[in-house]
């Protein structure tokens, strides 16, 4: 019997737009849309099973569980990635997803808000990708800053990507490193968005959801769930695991161009 999103969500404890995300990225290519009565097959359900038995699990033979059966190992492999972190309390989980990137034999470079500086120190990524984390437009040795990590990059990932810069992105605002970066990019752009419930809802923040869609911003997320706050709702960050996928997906797209 097959098995609808909703009712393996409620078995999960997760919510309807988590499995849909999590289907969306799993099985790109069957052309199918799903909403939360949408029927899954039982190899579908068994992998979604899988994949967030592993998202919750804290070892590191669970992290390598989904990825390495569902996507090409070396896909990664040598792929310069741009990884911007700004000022949300899901900075902390950036440095899973770089760990796992560098796991995967990625190159990141991290990109850091002043904010985002605020909640997880700079040599955090340092020590992960061994390479010097990105924080100014006045940095020396550098004379174009954003011009050389634009062109230097194959995917640029924003996690976690606040309402601040999604804001700036959809006005193509370009006042610090982060925006001027994302505005000289070229290539596949990914949000992975985290903020407060009622920020995500407001009309401002789904206005500029709506201009990037349209510009061709991939977004991941965002989850529901328990947020900083204390509330319950829409705008966590989406597990590092998930997002790893999505820049699986995009760099597997890339290279089959």
């Amino acid at each position: 019997m097959a098995t609808r999103i909703y009712i393996l969500a409620k078995e999960l404890g997760r919510a309807n737009f988590e499995i849909a995300e999590a289907c969306r990225l799993l099985f790109a290519g069957r052309g199918r849309r799903l909403a939360p009565s949408s029927a899954l097959t039982d190899e579908e359900a068994a992998l979604l099973r899988d994949y967030f038995t592993a998202s919750n699990s804290q070892s590191s033979s669970s992290d390598e569980s989904l990825v390495t059966r569902t996507t090409d190992e070396s896909c990664l492999s040598g792929c310069e990635i741009l990884l911007g972190v700004c000022g949300g309390i899901a900075a902390y989980k950036s440095a899973e997803l770089t760990s796992l990137l560098v796991k995967r034999g990625a190159k990141p470079t991290v990109i850091m808000t002043d904010a985002a500086t605020k909640l997880v120190a700079p040599k955090t990524f340092e020590a992960l990708t061994k390479r010097p984390v990105a924080l100014s437009m006045w940095e020396q040795n550098h004379i174009h800053p954003h011009i050389e990590l634009a062109r230097q990059a194959e995917i640029f990932c924003v996690a976690p990507a606040t309402a601040n810069i999604m804001a700036k992105a959809a006005c193509g605002l370009a006042d610090d490193l982060m925006s001027a970066t994302i505005l000289a990019f070229s290539g596949k752009l990914i949000f992975a968005p985290a903020m407060n419930s009622v920020m995500w809802k407001k009309n401002a923040t789904q206005r500029n959801y709506r201009l990037l869609l349209e510009d061709g911003v991939e977004f991941v997320g965002p989850a529901s769930g328990r947020l900083s706050c204390g509330e319950e709702g829409v705008g966590r960050m989406s597990e590092p695991s998930v997002i790893l996928l999505a820049i699986e997906k995009a760099v597997v797209e890339l290279k089959s161009k």
